[in-house]
């Protein structure tokens, strides 16, 4: 009988699933044929090192000199067709080839099902964002109904005031500025606005800098103002010593009418508090109080 050329392999003991202490001596090429459970998927992961489970009683014997190191161990088998070969998407015969390239693919599977979900949460929120919008707009419009229906008296009672709030949106908008709102009385509110808005009034302008003392130089008073003022106390010695304190000087605000009582009284009430022009006061303190 012809002697058969030897493998690489010297000896191959399996200790694996149903097999106890099975040995085979492989030659050069060696064919092995059987049903399901019989093995062969046991000896190709015995002869694949990278399928070797750790702390599993395996034997594995090359011959002298030689190890698994010095060859290329290629297995084709059902683990290997799983690591390489993958169907690509939805494609019949169409692959992806490459243990690299399939976990590439299956990074770019796992990626777009993220966006999908995110695509799907970006969605729901759009949806939701739109709802509370229509829902605000709703309530903006039935406070804007309701601002312009219970001040409709106010507002054609003092119209001068509503220049350029003539319509539902712009007043509701000014009511919301006012963050603190005042209660008025509208008797005052009816005075400051008569004279506030009078067409036969007249219109004062604000009241300006003097840009220099030189304007004051002959003004009654003015001697008072290069006179120091000092006061007397006592140091820590008890004697008696002066302090400068400031200077002395004088302010007058004058103010002419025609004779009209009922102005004179309103524009001195109101200069009691601050020095602005009439007309200025008046539209400052009044739009608030006329839309509550």
């Amino acid at each position: 009988m012809n002697t058969k050329m030897t493998s690489a392999i010297e000896k191959i003991v399996l200790n694996a699933a149903t097999f106890s202490g099975a040995t085979i001596e492989p030659t050069f090429i060696n064919f092995f044929y059987g049903n399901n459970g019989t093995g062969k998927s046991t000896i190709a992961k015995v002869i694949d090192p990278k399928d070797v489970v750790t702390g599993q009683p395996i034997d594995l014997k090359w011959q002298p000199g030689k190890s698994a190191d010095d060859y290329t161990v290629l297995v084709y088998n059902r683990e290997f067709v799983h690591a390489n070969f993958q169907d690509y998407g939805k494609l019949k015969g169409v692959f992806t080839v490459g243990a690299q390239n399939i976990g590439i693919q299956n990074q770019i599977t796992d990626k777009a099902s993220q966006r999908a979900e995110q695509d799907k949460l970006t969605s729901e929120k759009t949806t939701e964002k739109g709802l509370k919008e229509s829902a605000r707009e709703s309530q903006l419009s039935i406070f804007q109904e309701n601002c312009w229906d219970k001040t409709k008296s106010l507002r054609e009672g003092f119209a001068a005031t509503q220049e350029g709030f003539k319509r539902k949106a712009p007043f509701a908008d000014k009511v919301l500025q006012a963050a603190n709102p005042t209660q008025h009385d509208i008797g005052e509110l009816r005075t400051l606005y008569e004279t506030a808005f009078d067409p036969n009034a007249t219109t004062y302008r604000e009241f300006q800098a003097t840009g220099g003392t030189a304007k004051l130089k002959g003004s009654r008073g003015n001697e008072l103002l290069g006179k120091s003022i000092t006061s007397s106390y006592r140091d820590k010695s008890n004697n008696w010593k002066q302090k400068f304190i400031g200077y002395c000087c004088t302010h007058g605000l004058r103010l002419e009418f025609d004779i009209d009582m009922k102005k004179l009284g309103v524009t001195l009430g109101a200069n009691s508090t601050r020095i602005l022009p009439l007309r200025t006061l008046a539209k400052r303190s009044f739009f608030c109080a006329s839309v509550l």
